[in-house]
């Protein structure tokens, strides 16, 4: 979030509306990202016409599938309390976490996010993209580039992510 301010001023400049993928993580001020102190600037991004997406609550990277059924996902989370750890979580957990993200989105902005998200470090499986659909969630994968990434909608207007 530290340049968080210049990438908006840059955007209005030349009046390029993006989908910001966000996950609550750790900030050099306030509280998060995601948190009371920043949530001032979403909230401007929304009044300016930018969409909003999860990047999961945590930033909670995928590592592996866990085979059986039901699905299960060995993850571990880079942000919150459980950073660091590794967790086996369920594919109701890990849509819980795509959610939490959206819906805290939601709250600051008063604008409902877009059914994506984006995977932290574009980590994922077939079986956990499957599970994240199924809870309504598409995937927009990353750019060889790194965070950003441009595609087209429906009626061919590009769309930037960052």
């Amino acid at each position: 979030m530290e340049v968080a301010p210049l990438i908006a001023d840059i955007l209005n400049k030349h009046q390029v509306k993006v989908t910001f993928f966000a996950a609550n993580e750790r900030t050099k001020t306030g509280d998060g990202s995601l948190g009371t102190h920043w949530a001032g600037w979403w909230k401007a991004r929304a009044a300016e016409g930018h969409e909003f997406a999860s990047h999961t609550w945590d930033h909670t990277y995928w590592r592996a599938d866990v085979l059986g059924a039901p699905p299960n996902f060995k993850v571990r989370p880079s942000a919150g309390p459980s950073e660091g750890k590794d967790f086996t979580w369920t594919a109701k957990q890990y849509c819980d976490e795509i959610g939490k993200s959206s819906a805290r989105l939601e709250e600051i902005t008063g604008k409902k996010p877009l059914p994506l998200f984006r995977a932290p470090g574009g980590k994922t499986s077939p079986r956990l993209l499957a599970a994240a659909k199924a809870c309504g969630y598409a995937h927009v994968g990353w750019s060889p580039a790194g965070f950003w990434a441009t595609s087209f909608s429906a009626s061919n207007t590009p769309m930037t992510y960052c």
